[in-house]
């Protein structure tokens, strides 16, 4: 079925019950606009799908891929987030309730090379356990890791080790 609605905003994709159900994609015309191509519950993000976040320019802000339950991240899943049209940072996360949950790993790109990993652990959207920062700088590379408390990892309670390598 197709579907479009007054304000430009339409649906393409399986309809049941008198709702999107199944497979389709959402295209959300208001501002900042945003779409999602993937499973739908009752008109609501479900299952695996791709949303794409758009900002007021109409460029890319982020895009997340991966589970969805009733709106809400759900699983694994994928973001990039763009700067001028080049993605700048990769995350992968397990979510729950549309929060983090458990292990992380943001990679964020410059040129198309990795410079910096940041790989922690969550709890209830919190940076919460074990947490290492790692810089790479054409062959040195320098890594924070330790306990961290929801905070700065310098300001962090317990133990931080530094280490340089060439």
């Amino acid at each position: 079925v197709h579907i479009t609605w007054d304000d430009g905003s339409c649906y393409d994709g399986e309809y049941r019950n008198n709702a999107a159900n199944g497979k389709g994609f959402l295209f959300y015309a208001s501002k900042p606009q945003k779409s999602y191509q993937g499973g739908f519950y009752d008109f609501e993000w479900h299952g695996q799908g791709k949303a794409i976040f758009y900002l007021e320019d109409g460029s890319i802000d982020s895009t997340y891929e991966g589970g969805w339950q009733r709106n809400c991240r759900e699983g694994h899943g994928r973001i990039e987030w763009y700067h001028k049209g080049v993605v700048y940072a990769i995350e992968e996360a397990e979510w729950k309730h549309d929060q983090r949950q458990g292990y992380c790993r943001t990679e964020y790109v410059k040129d198309g090379i990795v410079y910096h990993i940041e790989e922690c652990e969550y709890v209830d959207g919190v940076i919460s356990g074990f947490c290492k920062y790692t810089w790479l700088n054409g062959g040195d590379e320098k890594t924070v890791e330790g306990k961290m408390n929801g905070k700065n990892p310098l300001l962090s309670e317990g133990i931080m080790k530094v280490r340089y390598y060439k």
